[in-house]
């Protein structure tokens, strides 16, 4: 009896050890030198404060809003990599803007995880309610009904938003023209 409790306890131990590695890793991650996480402390201010990093200075930024739990946000991911092939020397910088409903422990794992997954290089930033609302207060438009995720911005190089509803990575030749249009 001693020795299956004893089993029993080391192979606990084992997968708890294991879990928590794979959670270290992910919220570790430093794989890819082009995937930031943006400083935690950023998730309760606003855009417009978060535009004032100094990584997005004097940039087009192009903003993606998306959700860990969202399939079309995800299915997006590919297409942003061509995006930024294309626009690989100008000044432009990625934001990917989520909110996962709540900063838990499961929930930031999965958003970390996909960021990974899909090799998402740019600036990252998991953000919390008052945020997103307010985000959402600054970008909605008299004839927006109902504002859906995906959901795309271009920002401008003096830190205010150009374009509330771009086009998504997927629309190549749309979203090309409105990235270049804000680069001008």
């Amino acid at each position: 009896m001693r020795k299956k409790k004893l089993i029993l306890s080391l192979l606990i131990l084992v997968i708890v050890c294991s879990v928590g590695y794979s959670t270290y890793r992910i919220f570790n991650y430093s794989g890819n030198k082009k995937i930031h996480f943006l400083d935690h402390s950023l998730a309760s201010k606003n855009i417009e404060e978060v535009l004032k990093s100094p990584e997005f200075k004097g940039k087009v930024v192009y903003v993606d809003i998306w959700a860990s739990w969202c399939g079309e946000c995800i299915k997006q991911f590919p297409y942003a990599k061509s995006l930024k092939t294309h626009f690989r020397a100008e000044p432009i910088a990625y934001l990917y803007i989520s909110y996962n409903n709540k900063f838990r422990i499961d929930h930031q794992t999965k958003w970390k995880a996909l960021i990974k997954k899909n090799n998402l290089e740019g600036y990252h930033l998991e953000v919390n309610k008052d945020f997103y609302e307010d985000l959402w207060s600054r970008i909605k438009t008299s004839t927006t009904e109902k504002i859906t995720i995906p959901r795309y911005l271009i920002v401008g190089k003096d830190g205010k938003i150009v374009n509330k509803n771009a086009a998504n990575p997927e629309s190549e030749a749309i979203v090309y023209e409105q990235i270049q249009k804000a680069l001008q």
